[in-house]
């Protein structure tokens, strides 16, 4: 299952929406923009992202961040390459 961090506003966000649905992949769309609760799960998984790859966390967050909820692989923003190579492996 993946679940898609996301707000109204934010055109990289609409993009890959987008191609989750036009590549039929189904998705758990969490709209942070007016929830503080999936502000904060946001803000979490960035933060085991950063720890995870030994970097520094700084705090912020680049949207949209797609979480694999099998695999808790996460990718920020919307980098093409990397979002198909994780949709051919589900």
């Amino acid at each position: 299952m993946i679940r898609v961090y996301h707000s109204p506003h934010c055109y990289l966000c609409e993009l890959l929406l987008g191609h989750l649905k036009q590549a039929g992949i189904e998705f758990e769309s969490v709209n942070i923009q007016n929830d503080p609760i999936a502000k904060a799960g946001a803000l979490r998984v960035s933060e085991e992202a950063a720890t995870r790859s030994n970097q520094t966390w700084s705090g912020n967050f680049q949207l949209p961040v797609l979480v694999d909820l099998k695999t808790k692989r996460i990718i920020f923003g919307y980098d093409v390459s990397r979002i198909n190579q994780l949709l051919s492996e589900i």
